[in-house]
């Protein structure tokens, strides 16, 4: 069974939804889907807006990047890190 939670990751008015699916019939692996509420219609591509790519630089200073649904969860939610909403 899919885990559902709703919050508004970019702050415009609308509802977001992330979705951990399972990738297993036991749910003891996920993957992580985030539909992007545009005023009504909601995107599930990843490619479509920076929320759901994960940025970070190695010790080398070189950068790098992945998709939050190349990892596999058990559970996702939002959190406001930068406590601006």
């Amino acid at each position: 069974m899919p885990r559902l939670r709703i919050g508004d990751i970019n702050i415009d008015g609308f509802p977001d939804v992330l979705i951990v699916v399972a990738t297993q019939s036991n749910m003891t692996s996920g993957r992580i889907w985030l539909g992007m509420n545009e005023e009504g219609f909601i995107n599930f591509d990843p490619e479509s807006h920076e929320y759901s790519t994960i940025y970070w630089e190695s010790e080398d200073e070189e950068r790098h990047e992945r998709s939050i649904s190349d990892y596999s969860v058990l559970s996702a939610s939002f959190f406001d890190f930068d406590e601006i909403g």
